[in-house]
């Protein structure tokens, strides 16, 4: 299993602006990807209800299968340490810059550096490329 992880903010701006180009119903089918009830999507900057902190800590706690947990904008860096972990040679496309950088409302993005400042805290604190064998164990 191959588990990438970004900074929620960035996550949630790439969400919000997915939910304008691609609909409610792309949002919906995410949401059930994620076993996360859907109900009103716009709350997702002042409540974590697609349940990304539980998502990260389920996976970082799973001890049947082998994991390796990748920061997406250090995949590039990590090519051949996904590689050896999956047993075949990858090669990605090229590194693109997040759209939902660039012009983004800063009261916005401050309501979801506060509503997912703990989970962000914890991303921070993962090393950016790790695999967790069983028991949690790096």
């Amino acid at each position: 299993m191959l588990y990438t992880y970004a900074n929620p903010v960035y996550v949630i701006l790439s969400l919000l602006r997915l939910f304008n180009e691609k609909g409610e119903k792309w949002i919906k089918e995410h949401y059930l990807h994620l076993k996360a009830p859907y109900n009103n999507f716009k709350k997702i900057i002042e409540e974590d209800n697609l349940r990304l902190e539980k998502h990260l800590k389920s996976w970082l706690q799973e001890d049947k299968i082998p994991i390796a947990f990748v920061k997406y904008e250090n995949m590039w860096s990590h090519q051949k340490d996904i590689s050896n972990f999956l047993g075949f040679k990858i090669t990605l496309p090229a590194y693109k810059n997040r759209k939902t950088i660039i012009d983004v409302n800063k009261d916005i993005t401050k309501k979801i550096e506060k509503t997912y400042g703990n989970l962000n805290k914890k991303i921070n604190n993962l090393d950016s490329f790790f695999v967790i064998n069983n028991k949690n164990e790096k």
